[in-house]
């Protein structure tokens, strides 16, 4: 991430960053913005990190980026990954 901030900052470009849920670790209800990072495994406390740093550098206003949010699976019976989903709507 570190690495893709500085290059979005020396060019002025634009960052959108699709990622995924694993730093709210087990959450009892909606998420939303305001959820707070609570990560219950490795990957979600490296997730969280990588959050952070880009977050921090959006607020400092060092860097024009959002960030889109997904779960990797979703409904009650999900057998099926989002992603390749997202790519069969787009392509």
């Amino acid at each position: 991430m570190k690495n893709s901030i500085d290059a979005c900052k020396s060019v002025n470009a634009k960052l959108i960053f699709f990622d995924n849920v694993y730093m709210y670790g087990k959450v009892a209800g909606q998420m939303t913005e305001t959820t707070p990072y609570n990560p219950c495994s490795r990957k979600g406390e490296i997730r969280a990190k990588i959050a952070t740093l880009l977050e921090d550098e959006i607020k400092k206003k060092n860097l024009n980026a959002i960030i889109a949010r997904a779960a990797d699976l979703y409904g009650p019976y999900a057998t099926k990954n989002s992603l390749p989903i997202f790519w069969q709507l787009i392509n």
